[in-house]
């Protein structure tokens, strides 16, 4: 769907009057000169659960539309994706990228966890229980986490490359399986060409973590 403008209550009211026997998300795009968003409309059988989690990712477009309006960019692309989806949770990644010149542009990767029963984000203290960065520095070091790049190869955690994870990151996602992505920014684990890093945490590391 192109959309010339995007305003809140036109985004949220395209949800309202649509019952479903189960939430699904359906892609919407649009475009304005050096702009391009696309972002996920959630169709979801409890409309104040659908409602919830819309306006959630509504700020973020919002605020993207606003951000390239403003000139601070000279382009401005949102994308995601669907990282995870079962019955209870619906975990989705956002993207956006700002182009200011230079060499390159920077982007950030927003992870939301929703649950579906009531729209609400649910933190990553719900699922796993950690108590400083050094549990995963140390983590990391003994192999019971492992860092990966944005292409998903597994990087040898150096002195040179990192020191110790900067802080707990709340942006995260699931990823099936019962495994946990914790997400940081490029620059902040890594150099810009490894992208925006995480920390896999399996179900045998959160086990781990939760019984301290």
């Amino acid at each position: 769907m192109m959309l010339k403008k995007l305003m809140l209550p036109a985004l949220l009211a395209t949800c309202i009057g649509i019952t479903t026997s189960h939430a699904y998300v359906v892609d919407q795009t649009q475009v304005d000169g050096n702009m391009k968003l696309s972002y996920p409309l959630v169709y979801e059988s409890n409309q104040d659960v659908q409602h919830k989690i819309n306006t959630d990712i509504a700020r973020y477009v919002v605020a993207e539309k606003a951000y390239y309006e403003s000139g601070a960019a000279q382009s401005v692309d949102l994308t995601y994706e669907v990282a995870y989806e079962d019955a209870d949770y619906l975990s989705i990644i956002l993207t956006p990228y700002h182009y200011t010149g230079g060499a390159h542009g920077m982007y950030n990767r927003i992870g939301r966890v929703y649950n579906k029963h009531t729209g609400d984000v649910v933190p990553l203290s719900y699922f796993v229980r950690i108590d400083s960065p050094m549990e995963l520095t140390n983590g990391l070091r003994n192999n019971t986490l492992t860092l990966e790049s944005q292409t998903g190869s597994i990087e040898t955690m150096q002195n040179d490359t990192w020191n110790e994870v900067p802080y707990i990151s709340d942006n995260y996602a699931l990823r099936g399986n019962g495994n946990i992505d914790l997400i940081y920014q490029p620059y902040e684990m890594g150099p810009y060409a490894y992208g925006a890093m995480r920390i896999r945490i399996t179900p045998e590391a959160t086990a781990a973590l939760n019984m301290k």
